[in-house]
C-alpha cells in the first residue's frame, strides 16, 4: 500500500484526497489512507469481525471515515 500510495502520490495535486478501501478487513490500509491525507474514505468489508475493528477506528475519525458493509 506505501508504495503504491507513493506512486500516485506525484499525480494528485492535493495533499488531500477521498478513497475507496474495498475489502478494508480490519482497517490497516484504512488507517494508512487517514494518516496520509485521507479527507474521506469509505471501507467496504463484508466479515463482522472485521467490521467491528474498523468501528473502533471510526470512532477515531468520525469525519472521515465511513464504513459500508
Amino acid at each position: 500500500m506505501q508504495r503504491a500510495f507513493e506512486l500516485a502520490s506525484h499525480h494528485v495535486a492535493s495533499s488531500e484526497f477521498v478513497a475507496i478501501d474495498l475489502g478494508a478487513g480490519k482497517g490497516r490500509d484504512t488507517q494508512f489512507l487517514l494518516n496520509h491525507g485521507g479527507k474521506r474514505i469509505l471501507a467496504i468489508e463484508s466479515n463482522p469481525a472485521a467490521i467491528q475493528e474498523l468501528k473502533q477506528l471510526q470512532a477515531k475519525y468520525p469525519n472521515q471515515l465511513s464504513i459500508q458493509a
